[in-house]
């Protein structure tokens, strides 16, 4: 899936939905930073701000920074119960 993401972010690097998706799977395999740079990426286009802070929250909870994961849950507009669900 890196892979797969990597190069079709080189096709368009604009593309947030394919962005998102490299984070989730950077997520996925623990590697925090990296994740965190995509979603913080994706977080710049308002169409992907709520979408990508919200991973972004996620990703500093798992990276152990919960300072962070607090400021990026404070920014969304309406928490969801999936975002406390992640929080256990």
């Amino acid at each position: 899936v890196l892979q797969a993401c990597d190069r079709l972010l080189i096709e368009n690097p604009q593309d947030c939905e394919i962005r998102v998706l490299h984070g989730d799977e950077h997520l996925r395999l623990g590697h925090f930073e990296k994740a965190i740079s995509e979603y913080r990426k994706a977080a710049d286009v308002p169409d992907y701000k709520m979408k990508a802070t919200r991973r972004l929250a996620r990703a500093h909870f798992k990276a152990g920074d919960l300072s962070s994961a607090l400021t990026r849950f404070r920014e969304l507009p309406v928490l969801e119960n999936e975002d406390l669900e992640k929080l256990y």
